[in-house]
């Protein structure tokens, strides 16, 4: 099995003009629900710097480099999507696309598993 290590995905993903923090919501839109109803929000590994890329592009690398193809997505607040990547291997990653089309790699790892069409997990 092929380990995937942030640092290898980093170094596979980095551009040094690309490399820059998440960025932090406009202030034209919609408040966020009190802290206490928020979801845990996705964040780089600690100290290092989110790696963002177009879209097209990281889509690309996670595909000929990792061979992860897209497992599910969801809506973030109403401006961004959460996507997550995997590979029949186990590793995966995800990413947050922003409307403009920039995505930020925000964590990656191995042993996803997938539960079988259906069943459900334990509850959170």
């Amino acid at each position: 099995m092929k380990m995937l290590t942030m640092g290898a995905l980093a170094l596979a993903l980095t551009a040094p003009a690309y490399a820059q923090p998440i960025p932090t919501p406009r202030p034209d839109m919609r408040a966020p629900p009190p802290a206490a109803m928020r979801p845990p929000q996705p964040t780089p590994v600690q100290g290092r710097r989110a790696v963002c890329k177009d879209r097209t592009e990281i889509i690309k690398i996670l595909k000929n480099k990792f061979s992860e193809t897209q497992r599910s997505f969801g809506l973030q607040g109403d401006r961004q999507v959460l996507e997550l990547y995997a590979s029949p291997n186990g590793s995966w990653t995800a990413i947050l696309t922003m409307p403009g089309g920039k995505s930020c790699v925000v964590a990656s790892g191995t042993d996803w598993t997938q539960l079988p069409r259906g069943q459900v997990g334990e509850p959170a």
